[in-house]
């Protein structure tokens, strides 16, 4: 009775977002570092490996070699593991022996304006449940919104006189101007 029924990879999360919200850290530092341990367990397999600072750097090892993935995303799986070790399970200075790859540069893929213009009214289309979105992805486009800022936007924001959208950053104590 009592027992914790979730898988190991859950169990792992849950400790980092607890750690994560001890530290005060931020809601999606939190998530990001969450996921990035569970996908650490379900690599190690078995809570014995996870303990294992070997076992994180053939998974950090992984990450670089086998996975296309930017220096920014292995840079953050590492301190998401460093996190890991140090604040959950108690290794004071973890060493993970490995080298991080800089990735080139990428070009952008880009939608001509045809492309564009058609992406939008498919999203705009009456007749199909998707309908709803094409205000809020014709606004997106336009204004070069995020996405959490779209969906944080409010009708005081609007300026349909001037044609402007001002974006506040709401999520700390003082709202501050985007850009």
């Amino acid at each position: 009775a009592g027992a914790d029924h979730r898988s190991l990879a859950e169990r792992v999360r849950g400790s980092v977002r607890s750690a994560c919200a001890r530290r005060g850290l931020a809601r999606r530092t939190m998530l990001c570092y969450g996921a990035w341990a569970a996908r650490y367990a379900a690599f190690a397999g078995d809570a014995k490996s996870v303990r294992e600072v070997a076992s994180a750097t053939k998974f950090l090892t992984s990450v670089v070699e086998d996975e296309d993935c930017a220096y920014s995303t292995q840079k953050q799986a590492l301190n998401a593991l460093a996190f890991l070790f140090k604040y959950v399970l108690g290794v004071e200075e973890p060493v993970f022996d490995v080298k991080l790859k800089k990735t080139g540069t990428r070009i952008p893929v880009v939608l001509s304006k045809a492309e564009t213009r058609h992406l939008l009214e498919k999203a705009d289309a009456d007749e199909k449940p998707e309908a709803r979105y094409g205000l809020a992805a014709g606004m997106q486009y336009g204004a070069g919104l995020r996405l959490s800022e779209i969906v944080r936007l409010r009708v005081k924001d609007i300026d349909l006189q001037r044609g402007s959208v001002t974006c506040l950053l709401y999520t700390s104590p003082s709202p501050r101007d985007r850009g």
